[in-house]
């Protein structure tokens, strides 16, 4: 997801039981304040969620519960994800600011946030996803673009296909 679709967020986007995220909401900055809109290219988009990210977000759901019961009616409209414990939506560039200082104290090479999104994509299309679900998850509007961007030839891959295709016609 890009950064500002994960500020935006809400509980009601996520199905914890089936482990389905929905992606409608994206939160822009413009002169550093938020604007509240749709993803990119405008169309809602559907990602599955691992077993690790799904438990996280339920023990974040429960801390936020008690924050909330805590703030009590103060608590803000919205029933965004990412929120700081008095409720108040997480500002994008406090993301960006976060992650720097993580990514540094954990000796981590220097790399942008959105980097992240890159990585994914290169990891599944290397582990052998369908080009078609990455280019769905990232919200891309065609295959074209995922491939461009995050499919380099590899001599692997080469001599992969081409010992997967000598093996379904028994050359060898």
């Amino acid at each position: 997801m890009r950064r500002g679709e994960l500020v935006g967020l809400r509980w009601g986007d996520i199905n914890l039981k089936t482990g389905m995220l929905t992606v409608v909401n994206n939160v822009t900055v413009t002169d550093h304040a938020t604007e509240h809109g749709t993803p990119k290219g405008n169309r809602a988009r559907s990602m599955s969620l691992d077993a690790g990210t799904v438990a996280a977000l339920k023990d974040w759901k429960r801390q936020q519960a008690t924050e909330r019961l805590a703030v009590g009616t103060y608590w803000p409209e919205g029933d965004f994800v990412f929120t700081w414990p008095h409720g108040e939506l997480v500002h994008p560039a406090i993301v960006t600011r976060t992650f720097k200082r993580l990514k540094e104290s954990a000796g981590l090479p220097d790399l942008r946030l959105h980097a992240l999104r890159h990585a994914w994509a290169r990891h599944a299309l290397d582990g052998g996803a369908d080009v078609k679900e990455v280019a769905t998850r990232l919200g891309h509007s065609s295959v074209r673009i995922t491939l461009d961007v995050y499919v380099a030839a590899s001599s692997e891959r080469d001599r992969a296909a081409a010992e997967s295709v000598a093996a379904m016609y028994d050359i060898g």
